[in-house]
């Protein structure tokens, strides 16, 4: 059912979860916010995944160091 209503979105938002997974089945425009985990290995394998990686962007593992107006920068 996700991945299903998730189809009629134009772009979403999400941390690294499970229904970011279910969602990247769905194939649209993604921004994916990873804190302590990497994105390297959980990250959606699909060309319209964009990645803000509190441990590259901040140098911490906090994903709530991710700015609202970082997020925005890739909408």
């Amino acid at each position: 059912l996700v991945t299903a209503l998730s189809s009629r979105l134009d772009q979403a938002v999400s941390i690294d979860n499970g229904v970011m997974h279910m969602m990247a089945l769905a194939d649209i425009p993604m921004i994916v916010l990873f804190g302590p985990t990497s994105p390297e290995k959980f990250a959606p394998k699909n060309n319209f995944t964009k990645i803000l990686d509190s441990k590259k962007i901040h140098k911490t593992k906090d994903i709530n160091s991710i700015t609202v107006e970082e997020v925005l920068d890739l909408v």
